[in-house]
């Protein structure tokens, strides 16, 4: 949403997982494309700062924050975006070849799952081999891979988004609010963060 207005110039309408230019403004492909990817990117820094802080020649705790943001990434959502021809990465290859894309917009999807392959994979395999038998790979892998991303849809994107886009709602509330929830959720990292260094140490694992 940042980058989109310093392209355009004016704050364009939002909710809590969705951005638009201001309507007052044209704005060219590149620079569509480079708000577009802007989000996205963070989530990959963050996806391959985990992947570094599990090297096993890293003590446990650091593994475990490595592993909490691998999975804080929601890489199953980019998957599932790139393998159903969409998401922020694959829309953003579209924008930069907009004349690539009018004669050959099979080529840009693939090109666009493949490169998310390579983004995502990597570090949700060395998550997998980081994280105890047992409970930590046959419990836990599948639990953090699976539900937050769902719960993000459904609440965030189901529940919330279409609260906030509501032609009644205010935009400076719709600002607001999203404000609110990122303070939320980081209040409540800031309380459960202790917990992170568990999920290496096989014999205190969180139930």
């Amino acid at each position: 949403t940042l980058m989109a207005r310093i392209t355009s110039g004016c704050w364009g309408t939002r909710g809590f997982d969705s951005w638009d230019f201001c309507s007052d403004t044209p704005v060219a492909f590149g620079k569509k494309a480079l708000s577009t990817i802007a989000g996205p990117l963070v989530n990959f820094i963050l996806l391959w700062n985990g992947w570094q802080l599990m090297d096993e020649r890293n003590f446990a705790n650091q593994q475990s924050l490595g592993v909490s943001l691998v999975f804080a990434a929601l890489p199953l959502n980019n998957l599932l975006g790139a393998f159903s021809g969409g998401g922020d990465l694959t829309n953003t290859l579209r924008l930069l070849l907009t004349r690539v894309n009018a004669h050959n917009h099979r080529a840009l999807t693939i090109a666009g799952l493949l490169i998310m392959l390579i983004i995502c994979v990597p570090p949700l395999i060395r998550a997998f081999i980081c994280l105890p038998w047992g409970q930590g790979k046959f419990l836990y892998y599948p639990l953090f891979l699976i539900v937050p991303g769902f719960l993000d849809r459904w609440l965030v994107g189901g529940l919330l988004n279409k609260w906030l886009i509501h032609p009644d709602t205010p935009q400076s509330v719709a600002y607001m609010w999203v404000g609110a929830w990122t303070a939320l959720t980081f209040a409540v990292w800031m309380l459960t963060r202790k917990h992170i260094t568990w999920l290496i140490n096989e014999d205190r694992l969180p139930l």
